[in-house]
């Protein structure tokens, strides 16, 4: 089973992950961009943990 799983692992995750280039927003309808930028609560499955952050036009 170790065997497996170690095998598993490799095949699905031995490539390279490339992060997506960002969207241009300037190109993106303004109220979309409204809409999704701002302070935003994350939370796991049952609520249990939450993470709060704010998402802006400035890059970091």
């Amino acid at each position: 089973m170790r065997f497996g799983t170690t095998a598993l692992l490799v095949l699905l995750g031995g490539g390279a992950t490339l992060a997506q280039a960002p969207l241009d927003l300037d190109a993106v309808d303004p109220a979309m961009v409204a809409d999704f930028l701002g302070d935003w609560t994350i939370l796991n499955a049952d609520g249990s943990k939450s993470c709060k952050v704010t998402l802006s036009r400035e890059p970091t």
